[in-house]
């Protein structure tokens, strides 16, 4: 297929390029992910299926700069035709000292001929920048972002995004958090009229977050997060009559940026015997779409109504790291994971309930 045409003559592109690089250091990741979702396209009528995924990751560093690459094959046992490649490519630099760092990455999935209208590149470029102040840890970020798909055309968009996050440690094993992030997000068909009050297509969005973490013995930790999100002005996500949405295609039919609302989350970690690290989670999210309507039926979709969602999201994890060589440049990552998401709402194919376990294998040199 062409597609998968273009796709090698990018990776071989990419390691001709690494192979010239003098002095570079490398680090290879090869992974799989073996899941069995029993609806991993979060429908209202689910469908079982295993998900793999197979992936390559490749990383040069050279002094301060660091290139790399990273590819990934997604194949479903019971709906091939939603096979996908998705890849990417980064380069990225971090100071001496740590205080700064920024990158570059271009991103990109290809589809089956079938479902190629979920086609789409991204390019993002951020800068990041640390310091102390007192006994304070202070963390300033920005990002800008471009995405263009294939197909929806009309959801092509810039994202411009700021974020400030300051932290304090205490003796006492805890460690408060608190931050901002400011978003701008613009769309570039202006001829799209808004029904619901003739709004322009843009979107600005302001998360407010805290966070605390206690370590209560030397092997376990706790953790609680509360995230407030507010649309300050345009239109949330304003292509509003998508049809049904699969899992994921977040950046369409979930945009963070489209809803406001609240959202907690609470964490365990355990080090466990023998070095295995156990992690747990509940986290309750109400989101409010404000400029959305709702799907009544599977075709019916009114404005009068705008979509609300309460998400339960609940989740089980074991992680073990594995040394293959006496120097540990050699590792393997075994981890094991369970998620079941409970999502309610008014609007018919967002009504839905997904469980998943999964094992992922990740071996890096």
């Amino acid at each position: 297929m062409k597609f998968i045409k273009n796709y090698g003559r990018l990776v071989i592109l990419f390691l001709l390029l690494l192979s010239n690089l003098s002095n570079a250091q490398f680090l290879f990741s090869i992974s799989t992910d073996q899941e069995y979702n029993d609806n991993p396209f979060n429908s209202p009528n689910p469908l079982s299926s295993v998900v793999s995924s197979y992936d390559l990751g490749v990383e040069s560093y050279f002094g301060d700069f660091n290139l790399g690459y990273y590819g990934s094959y997604t194949m479903f046992s019971e709906f091939s035709q939603r096979d996908f490649w998705w890849h990417q490519f980064g380069l990225w630099y971090y100071s001496e000292n740590g205080s700064t760092s920024g990158g570059l990455y271009a991103e990109q999935r290809m589809n089956k001929d079938i479902y190629n209208f979920y086609d789409y590149m991204n390019f993002v470029g951020y800068l990041k920048f640390l310091f102390e102040i007192e006994d304070f840890y202070n963390t300033l970020h920005i990002t800008a972002e471009y995405t263009k798909y294939d197909y929806f055309t009309d959801l092509n968009n810039i994202l411009a995004s700021g974020g400030y996050r300051i932290s304090r440690s205490f003796e006492s094993g805890t460690t408060a958090i608190l931050g901002s992030i400011f978003s701008y997000k613009n769309y570039f068909d202006d001829e799209i009229v808004i029904t619901s009050g003739n709004k322009t297509p843009y979107t600005m969005h302001l998360s407010l977050y805290g966070r605390i973490a206690q370590s209560v013995t030397s092997t376990t930790g706790i953790a609680a997060q509360f995230t407030n999100r507010n649309i300050l002005d345009g239109t949330g996500n304003y292509n509003m009559q998508l049809n049904q949405p699969y899992g994921d295609e977040s950046g369409l039919f979930d945009d963070p940026v489209s809803y406001e609302g609240y959202a907690f989350t609470g964490e365990l970690t355990q080090i466990l015997p023998f070095e295995i690290i156990l992690k747990a989670g509940y986290s309750y999210n109400n989101k409010d779409y404000k400029f959305q309507g709702i799907y009544t039926g599977d075709t019916t979709y009114t404005y009068t109504t705008t979509r609300l969602d309460k998400q339960n999201n609940l989740y089980f994890g074991l992680k073990k790291t594995f040394a293959l060589s006496e120097s540990g440049d050699i590792e393997l990552i075994v981890a094991l994971r369970y998620q079941m998401i409970n999502n309610s709402s008014n609007s018919y194919w967002f009504n839905y309930k997904t469980n998943s376990i999964g094992l992922n294998l990740d071996l890096q040199f």
